[in-house]
């Protein structure tokens, strides 16, 4: 305690310094208690004063400033990618290269506190305007050949009853981009999809998460689980998921204001004679989660500088990766630079690095 002794006068106030040193206590968050005691000095008539005092120490958490590192060099030449990397919390964070493929997610677009939803379903009967269905679709990019793993979107029932007793089956489908919206839909063109996949809600595999309210119907596919090994180039693609039941139980997917700006999705209404997409732009999005593995490395992405270390709560370090162009054409290159981190909820993660190669 700085200072360790002093003197106050009639009416006066002094602010002293407590100086805590947390090396040996464990970064997980727990609180460990102690006392700071005043004791009087000349006048016993004093008491002694007892001051608590409580710390905790977080985990590491590893954060990488952005989400990607973008650099330039002639054919032929080699350059410089500096990947930032942070300790946003405490103890000590350590990271170590680790090129072995990584499994992360890729677009991540809660709904929050937004309301909106829409239907998105095949019903069993026409609609009272005579439709047959609505569809909502929401896109997403991939920057390498990734094998998607998982998908989870928020919605909600109609009736409020639960999904699993109304719905008889759920589907995803996932098309190309056929000029800023789906090349295709599940009903009329359902074979345009380059993946889909259709089963019961009560699937293993599948799991619809609702309260004990019933309302919410959040539904997540576990791609391996269900045997499904889908694995896409890179690109834009169109996610649609919808259930198949009865007009009066249509599963509604939530809209999201989070994500990028370019979220855009589109709603489709099918009467007898069908239709085309159409824009809503009200919203960014609707909400996803979507979770893939991808490769991590590339013959022209070099060894880190420094390949492995260590970080302080709050620290900051930056990685430098050089890239080499040789023999490459001219053209924008994609790879991962991946590490493994002594952050429980991060355990691996990965830079992307984009290299433009220019004549």
């Amino acid at each position: 305690m700085t200072p360790s002794k002093f003197t106050l006068n009639p009416g006066e106030s002094k602010t002293v310094s407590i100086h805590i040193d947390n090396g040996g206590l464990v970064p997980d968050s727990r609180f460990y208690f102690g006392n700071v005691m005043v004791k009087p000095t000349g006048n016993t008539t004093l008491p002694e004063m007892s001051l608590p005092v409580a710390i905790a120490v977080p985990p590491p958490a590893v954060v990488l400033d952005a989400p990607s590192v973008d650099v330039s060099v002639k054919a032929g030449s080699t350059g410089l990618a500096r990947v930032d990397m942070v300790n946003d919390g405490g103890g000590t964070l350590k990271f170590q290269l680790n090129n072995s493929p990584v499994e992360q997610e890729l677009h991540s677009a809660p709904h929050n506190t937004v309301a909106t939803a829409f239907a998105s379903t095949i019903w069993t009967e026409l609609s009272p305007a005579g439709q047959q269905a609505q569809f909502g679709s929401d896109d997403f990019y991939l920057q390498s050949e990734t094998t998607i793993t998982s998908f989870f979107t928020e919605g909600f029932v109609s009736s409020r009853k639960p999904l699993e007793t109304v719905a008889s089956t759920i589907t995803w489908s996932i098309f190309r981009d056929g000029g800023d919206q789906p090349d295709g839909d599940p009903l009329q063109s359902p074979g345009k999809a380059v993946w889909s996949y259709t089963a019961a809600p009560a699937t293993a595999g599948i799991t619809i998460s609702s309260p004990s309210d019933r309302i919410n119907a959040n539904i997540r596919l576990d791609l391996a689980a269900v045997g499904q090994n889908l694995r896409l180039p890179p690109g834009r693609y169109w996610l649609v998921v919808n259930t198949a039941g009865a007009y009066a139980d249509n599963w509604n997917w939530f809209a999201t204001d989070s994500g990028d700006a370019d979220d855009l999705y589109r709603l489709l209404l099918l009467p007898r004679d069908g239709t085309t997409w159409g824009d809503y732009v009200f919203h960014k999005g609707l909400s996803m989660d979507i979770t893939g593995k991808f490769q991590c490395g590339a013959p022209w992405l070099g060894m880190p500088s420094p390949v492995s270390g260590s970080l302080k709560g709050g620290e900051r370090r930056n990685v430098s990766i050089t890239v080499n162009s040789a023999g490459m054409a001219p053209g924008t290159y994609t790879a991962y630079a991946c590490f493994d981190t002594t952050d429980a909820k991060r355990p691996k993660v990965a830079e992307q690095i984009r290299m433009t190669v220019t004549r």
